[in-house]
């Protein structure tokens, strides 16, 4: 099930992995969101689940997306590509 939880568990993951605000605004589909923005929206709604076919749930799917394939990128900066490729395959149903 996708839900804020599941985001913000997402989004643990990837920053530490090096994921940076700059490739985390690929997925989002606000231009000036941040890693802290989004989290902290999701722990406002923690108890909640995202609309079906909301923006939100595709943010989270192409988060799960590049955790899914993360272990193919050498550097940090690979993170560009593989945001890239997730909001490629996954579009956000309000845009």
């Amino acid at each position: 099930m996708i839900n804020p939880e599941k985001t913000i568990a997402l989004l643990n993951e990837l920053e530490e992995a090096g994921l940076s605000n700059e490739q985390f605004r690929i997925v989002h589909f606000k231009p000036n969101e941040t890693i802290n923005s989004h989290r902290n929206y999701c722990k406002d709604r923690v108890t909640n689940t995202f609309d079906e076919g909301s923006n939100n749930v595709a943010v989270c799917q192409r988060l799960c997306f590049i955790a899914k394939y993360k272990h193919f990128i050498q550097s940090p900066e690979s993170f560009t590509l593989l945001a890239n490729v997730a909001s490629l395959e996954i579009k956000m149903p309000n845009h």
